[in-house]
């Protein structure tokens, strides 16, 4: 935070000129893959403060636990590593906002219930691989010794939901209210 109440995150690898509106239509690529919202990652190019938040979200969770939360090798693998930590989206999120996504409906990553798209027989007892559980976002928070106003904090940062992820004006509310 600088003397000004502003956060700056940079990257200047991907650098571009954002409008006085706060978004850009048709901006082709934004981000380092690690930082980047999941919406970016399905084709998304509208870049909203949503945008940076999520960044934020990620980095702030690195910095309090010590590890990279996303380092995915490729597009695919990063969706992939944000559907580990996070589960997959409501099917509200699915059908009002990633319905806007150019990429969403190229690969199925979720059957539009809201639930994971695995395939498993009738007959088979699903258990829970504990690698796959040592990537949630869930049990990362409880073995970082986060406090739990933290927690709550960065859950309402990682969130598929673009509509339901936390505002700027929210994070400073937080902030200072931390700092009094």
């Amino acid at each position: 935070m600088g003397d000004r109440d502003q956060l700056v995150i940079s990257d200047f690898g991907c650098a571009h000129l954002s409008s006085v509106e706060g978004h850009d239509d048709g901006i082709d690529e934004i981000g380092t893959r690690f930082y980047k919202a999941p919406e970016h990652l399905f084709g998304y190019r509208v870049y909203t403060a949503a945008t940076d938040v999520w960044s934020l979200g990620v980095i702030f969770l690195e910095l309090l636990s010590g590890t990279y939360l996303f380092p995915g090798g490729s597009d695919l693998e990063q969706i992939g590593m944000i559907k580990r930590a996070l589960g997959s989206p409501s099917k509200s999120v699915i059908n009002e906002e990633m319905n806007q996504y150019p990429d969403a409906n190229k690969l199925i990553f979720f059957n539009g219930d809201g639930k994971d798209d695995t395939d498993t027989d009738e007959d088979e007892e699903y258990e829970e691989d504990e690698e796959e559980r040592l990537h949630t976002l869930n049990y990362i928070l409880d073995t970082s010794h986060i406090l739990t106003d933290h927690q709550t904090f960065i859950r309402r940062i990682l969130t598929w939901s673009i509509k339901n992820r936390i505002s700027i004006e929210e994070i400073l509310a937080f902030v200072e209210h931390e700092n009094s």
